[in-house]
């Protein structure tokens, strides 16, 4: 394949001939990244024999790379960086052209994915649109708001594939494949010799402050959980959440168990770690959905969003009743008075202890686990 642009960033598997071309613009987080995966297996596995390209940010190869049996490459679109300027965007859509798809999902709701399918005069593009753009599209369903009158966000993307009169009935729930040798790799540089179980903390959220509990209170939990089980925390994230990670291991009494690696893993080494711990505790964060694509036990706590739009597989989670939650700011224009409502004694006895003690407690199943089954894809 001929790349006309230095801007592509082009993994490829295999270079066998197929009978269609299919394109994917995956979301532009983690965890809505994650929830798109139970529609594309369903593509990958309705059309066998076609070669898939997934179109997403860069940062999110090294999470594509846990399912690389959905697809046969993966095109970088840096639509915040290298392609921000219009004309670098319209150059990177007219270059699709050459790529010669049959259709294209779009699973962003921002028109920059609904324009280069457009522009890259791909046949069928289906995907979800405000009023404005819609006509860029062959078929689409109109999201105006976060819910989009759907059940859950899984759900919601598995909707769009009706379109392609693909069968949804058979979907099921998110799963990560493991890496060989990649868990080796990172046990060794970060956690040899550390004391387990582990529990991994998240506590930011890159794409909304107003998404943060408080991070005393996550540190009384990490002091709570290493004085149960003589366990280690592990603090995981982006550099830029180091101030409050900082807040929360000055706030312990028992510092000395918990591993700071926030700003010290890329992305992938941060995802094989989640898959190594044995419970999780997070805000509403990429790290709840690679947990729950591994099966791994976590607690999550929620704000300004609503649980039952996002949550699936073993996750037990806590929202406040405040008359304004949920309202999906980015920030809090008053005083974070959902997040301060969830205490620690509700987090601690109702969340994590009773996964640590392993009582069996009856969770209410999202819409979307009620429906769809359980995933048994399998690891490497």
């Amino acid at each position: 394949m001929c790349l006309i642009e230095s801007s592509w960033h082009v993994e490829t598997r295999g270079n066998r001939m197929k009978k269609n071309k299919i394109l994917i613009r995956m979301s532009n987080w983690v965890g809505d990244f994650i929830m798109n995966i139970p529609a594309a297996e369903l593509i990958r596995r309705t059309y066998p024999e076609a070669e898939i390209h997934w179109i997403g940010r860069p940062y999110l190869r090294e999470l594509s790379i846990f399912r690389s049996d959905l697809y046969d490459q993966y095109i970088d679109f840096d639509d915040k960086g290298e392609l921000r300027p219009v004309n670098k965007l319209i150059s990177f859509a007219v270059n699709l052209r050459h790529q010669k798809y049959n259709k294209a999902f779009i699973f962003t709701s921002h028109i920059k994915g609904a324009l280069i399918s457009w522009l890259g005069r791909i046949p069928v593009r289906i995907g979800y649109a405000k009023p404005f753009f819609s006509f860029l599209y062959t078929d689409h369903e109109i999201r105006n708001s976060p819910t989009a009158g759907k059940d859950d966000f899984i759900s919601m993307y598995l909707e769009l594939l009706k379109k392609d009169q693909i069968d949804i009935s058979q979907a099921r729930l998110p799963k990560l494949n493991k890496v060989v040798g990649l868990e080796q790799q990172v046990t060794e540089t970060f956690i040899r010799g550390k004391q387990a179980p582990f529990l991994l903390i998240h506590a930011g959220a890159a794409s909304s402050s107003a998404k943060r509990w408080l991070p005393e209170r996550f540190a009384e939990v990490a002091d709570r959980f290493h004085k149960e089980t003589g366990g280690t925390s592990i603090l995981i994230g982006v550099k830029s959440e180091a101030d409050i990670n900082r807040e929360l291991i000055n706030a312990q009494k028992y510092p000395e168990s918990t591993l700071n690696l926030v700003g010290r893993t890329s992305l992938k080494q941060a995802i094989v770690l989640t898959s190594t711990c044995q419970y999780v505790l997070s805000n509403d964060s990429g790290f709840m959905h690679i947990a729950a694509a591994y099966g791994i036990p976590s607690v999550a706590v929620f704000g300004p969003t609503d649980p039952a739009l996002s949550t699936y597989g073993k996750a037990r989670n806590f929202s406040s009743e405040v008359e304004c939650s949920p309202c999906h700011l980015k920030k809090c224009p008053k005083a974070h008075e959902c997040m301060k409502e969830i205490k620690v004694d509700r987090v601690w006895h109702e969340g994590l202890l009773p996964l640590i003690r392993s009582e069996e407690k009856t969770q209410k199943k999202t819409v979307f686990e009620a429906n769809y089954k359980e995933s048994k894809t399998g690891v490497v």
